[in-house]
């Protein structure tokens, strides 16, 4: 018999809102400590629905091919459509069944799709970006320890795909600095230094894909603030 269901992090859709479908509690194992997490795509037909309940169906869908495996549920903990909504997937008590062999404390996340066919939205990039941002803070994951499917040598996959296998080195660029507290782009590490409308005038000048295509200088027009970058980064 399962145990109640955890709770899901804020923002993340219940899997009672997509299936009525329960694990088998006869064929899945406890969670390790999360000490690494991997990205992927479903390798399906293309996909670009973006209503909540044709995303609920495609979810609904993987899982019942899963469980056709003899899988004891959905093999990811969070699904991430293309409007940007994350879903709960296999809750994260359970190990999943994402990479073979090498499913212990991996957590799972799945972006709807086939990106050999497609690329991933703007929308689903963002959210993957926050969302790995949440886990990685929550569970003390590194940027090093996020990869995709195809990553593992255990793997012999295509998974996630060309078009977001190309994206994951400014993935990890990107998320290995941490959003400060009050939202802001700039590392936490500098915004921690800094007087909130110095901490404004840096954040307009960051844009949206940065650190991946901005050089640190260019953030700096204050000499004071170029002296506390160095300082911060050696």
């Amino acid at each position: 018999v399962l145990p109640p269901p955890t709770p899901t992090l804020i923002g993340v859709i219940p899997r009672s809102a997509w299936t009525k479908g329960t694990p088998d509690a006869s064929n899945i194992d406890p969670m390790l400590p999360v000490k690494c997490i991997t990205i992927h795509h479903d390798g399906m037909s293309p996909f670009t629905a973006t209503d909540f309940s044709s995303c609920a169906s495609r979810i609904e869908l993987i899982r019942n091919g899963h469980r056709g495996k003899g899988w004891a549920d959905i093999g990811y903990h969070f699904v991430i459509d293309r409007s940007g909504r994350v879903w709960e997937g296999r809750d994260i008590r359970y190990q999943g069944a994402h990479v073979k062999d090498q499913n212990e404390g991996n957590l799972g996340i799945l972006c709807v799709g086939n990106f050999d066919q497609q690329t991933p939205s703007m929308a689903q990039l963002a959210a993957l970006d926050r969302h790995l941002r949440v886990c990685m803070l929550k569970y003390k994951v590194k940027s090093r320890q996020v990869l995709s499917h195809q990553e593992w040598a255990s793997a012999h996959t295509a998974c996630p795909g060309r078009n977001l296998q190309s994206k994951m080195d400014g993935i990890r660029r990107a998320v290995a600095w941490p959003l400060s507290p009050c939202g802001s782009r700039v590392p936490f590490a500098l915004a921690h230094h800094l007087h909130p409308t110095s901490l404004e005038t840096l954040d307009r000048a960051v844009p949206d894909d940065w650190p991946v295509s901005m050089h640190k200088s260019q953030l700096l027009p204050c000499w004071r603030l170029r002296r506390l970058w160095k300082k911060i980064i050696t």
